[in-house]
């Protein structure tokens, strides 16, 4: 007999009449707690602003892959009348606060970074996946790595290690070329083996890539999922399928750490000799999944981009324009952010840019891929890709102008403040280097047009299906053309 039980027992003295009274009271109790805490959420959720959406429709859209339309419908809805922010309601969670306003997201980011965190909810959802690592911690915790980390970022010693790598891997991967092939596997497995040398002083392959999608797709999930909990507790559908490609994950970087040195200029190394072994495993997942996902995701979106674009695609092959290639990743990013969103939770109540106000625990979620797409940001030719919007023509740099930065808080494709992506540097000279010496060697045709492309759902841009692309010699096609 339970507690429970024992305790309704005790109090009716074991007559089945009082029991079955006892219980409806309970259950009487247990509905009236559900329906005050959903009413306390409703209240919050239909206080400012006044742009509300509820569960039901946010369900709808993520299952029915229009996510990132349906919160760039919302933010249009918002401008239209004149507020920065639009409320989003879930049945699960506290109230999220949705926004493309830069100067909320420059205040969330950089001017008062101390309140906002990822967030006990964040850190819930990608526990299994993310463990205490760097992208799923906060506080003191996040502090001590991140101080790791950019210690060994900022060395003159990576910089030039990783320039070898990533052109050693480039020229591995071209070898592999001509042929049609999937060109976003070809590039995962490149920045893969990447970020695999940089990080972790090892040789990796992307055996164990399959697992990382469906790990982070379904740990995405979570999110719009109620009942993720409940299926987890069972053991059942998702959880099942997340908690199996998350031990491929975690059992893929236990066998990493086993193989790699623990005296190179790598990450894992100074992690290792400052006494962080317990996160060596976090370790790993989390830089694999960082330098992995993103620059993959950048390389396949330019090929999708540049194949509407021969003039760009003919500038890049000259080869002697760092400030354009450059320029032409930002645009990609721009239109196609590797995180197209991003969450902090307010650690106490505030007052947003406009007007706002948020309590503690709710969150601002960010879209940076509607925020790409913002005439008051960008333009009213925000939809078109145009590298030369990055280039400062007074500069004068490689003949097309200087490169020019956005302002990290209408481009936050790289986080921004304190949090502001490590890796950004390296992602920069990885796709850099690889989308040049690729369009100099080969001439590319895409098998699918480009304005049937779709995303994927998850935590990162993946296209849905993969990119299928067939790349020819150009050496081959020129002596073609000649001879005809």
């Amino acid at each position: 007999m339970s507690a429970w039980n024992k305790t309704c027992t005790a109090i009716v003295g074991g007559n089945v009449e009082m029991e079955m009274a006892a219980w409806g009271f309970c259950l009487f109790v247990g509905l009236s707690i559900v329906f005050w805490t959903l009413a306390l959420r409703v209240k919050r959720w239909c206080e400012l602003p006044s742009i509300r959406v509820g569960p039901l429709e946010v369900f709808r859209n993520y299952y029915g892959m229009s996510i990132l339309e349906f919160h760039h419908e919302n933010a249009r809805r918002a401008k239209a009348c004149g507020e920065t922010c639009w409320s989003i309601g879930l049945a699960h969670d506290t109230r999220v606060i949705g926004t493309v306003d830069s100067e909320v997201v420059r205040h969330a980011l950089v001017s008062r970074f101390e309140n906002y965190d990822k967030g006990p909810r964040w850190r819930e959802i990608f526990k299994e996946l993310l463990g205490n690592g760097i992208f799923n911690a906060d506080g003191e915790a996040w502090r001590r790595q991140r101080k790791i980390a950019s210690y060994e970022f900022s060395k003159r010693r990576l910089r030039e290690f990783a320039t070898r790598v990533v052109e050693e891997n480039a020229a591995k991967l071209l070898e592999e070329l001509p042929g049609t092939v999937d060109a976003q596997v070809l590039f995962s497995r490149y920045t893969f083996r990447v970020i695999g040398e940089v990080g972790f002083g090892v040789a990796v392959d992307d055996s164990e890539a399959v697992a990382f999608d469906e790990a982070t797709r379904l740990s995405a999930s979570r999110f719009v999922d109620p009942f993720w909990r409940l299926k987890r507790i069972f053991n059942v559908g998702t959880e099942r399928q997340l908690a199996e490609a998350v031990r491929g994950v975690r059992d893929f970087a236990g066998r990493v750490i086993r193989e790699a040195p623990k005296d190179g200029a790598d990450i894992l190394s100074l992690y290792y000799r400052r006494g962080e072994r317990k996160l060596l495993v976090d370790v790993v997942v989390n830089f694999l999944l960082a330098g992995r996902d993103t620059t993959a995701n950048l390389l396949t979106w330019a090929l999708v981009r540049l194949a509407e674009h021969p003039d760009i695609v003919a500038r890049l092959r000259e080869g002697n324009d760092p400030d354009y290639v450059k320029a032409v990743l930002t645009e990609v990013l721009r239109l196609h952010p590797s995180v197209h969103s991003d969450f902090k939770t307010a650690n106490q109540d505030d007052l947003l840019p406009g007007g706002v106000p948020i309590k503690r625990g709710e969150r601002i979620m960010f879209c940076t891929w509607s925020m790409g797409r913002q005439p008051d940001l960008w333009g009213p030719n925000c939809l078109e890709f145009d590298p030369s919007r990055h280039l400062d023509r007074r500069g004068g740099g490689g003949g097309g102008g200087e490169f020019r930065p956005p302002k990290v808080e209408v481009f936050p494709a790289f986080h921004a403040g304190p949090r502001l992506c490590l890796g950004k540097d390296l992602a920069y000279i990885s796709a850099g280097k690889l989308l040049v010496d690729l369009l100099t060697k080969f001439d590319f045709e895409l098998l699918v047009p480009p304005d049937e492309v779709r995303y994927d759902n998850g935590m990162t841009l993946w296209v849905q299906g993969g990119l299928p692309v067939k790349f020819t010699s150009r050496r081959r096609r020129r002596r073609a053309d000649s001879s005809s």
